[in-house]
């Protein structure tokens, strides 16, 4: 009988196996090193393009905020114009006022009424004065009660007074003054608005 040894060919194909995969694990990491390396460029190049725009948006954040301020000073500016409007306003009111009070104050006294105080403080006034008889304090009254810019006329005290020969009645009268009601192109209270 012929013996063969196969020995060295197990040998021989075992070992080219094992190059073989050698060959393969070698080329498995070179591929995977090569991937690696493509993945980290990417993140690189990522990285690189979101810190631009990061940039980009620090750049325009700071552009706004230069606008936020310009905005702010513009709204305080604003409220101090309005302020100051409001006090022009005030100061004009305050101008025409006393005079519409005062003239309201002359149409309403009638004959036979004379006035010896008015003070007015904090929106009210307190009016004095002396008058022949009742009927002509109550058309003192009536006649005030219809000035648009007294409001609620009220008559605190009526007294008889000597003076001299003359008996007179002294009165005194509280009412609301509204110096704001002068407003042009209003009609008094009293005034009915023309039909037609």
């Amino acid at each position: 009988m012929i013996r063969i040894n196969l020995l060295p060919v197990k040998q021989a194909a075992q070992a080219e196996r094992q190059r073989q995969e050698m060959v393969r694990a070698g080329l498995l990491l070179a591929l995977l090193v090569a991937v690696f390396f493509l993945l980290r460029i990417k993140m690189q190049h990522d990285l690189a393009q979101t810190e631009t725009r990061i940039a980009a948006v620090e750049e325009s954040l700071k552009a706004l905020e230069s606008q936020v301020r310009d905005v702010k000073d513009l709204e305080t500016k604003e409220k101090a114009l309005d302020a100051k409007l409001k006090v022009i306003a005030d100061l004009g009111r305050k101008r025409v006022g006393p005079v519409g009070v005062m003239t309201d104050l002359g149409k309403a006294t009638p004959e036979r009424v004379w006035l010896t105080d008015f003070s007015e403080g904090g929106g009210s006034a307190t009016i004095t004065g002396q008058a022949v008889d009742n009927q002509i304090v109550a058309e003192f009254l009536r006649n005030l009660s219809t000035s648009r810019y007294f409001t609620t006329v009220d008559l605190v005290e009526t007294l008889q007074d000597q003076i001299g020969d003359n008996k007179l009645r002294k009165f005194i009268v509280r009412t609301t003054i509204d110096y704001a009601a002068g407003g042009e192109g209003q009609p008094p209270k009293n005034q009915e608005k023309p039909q037609g």
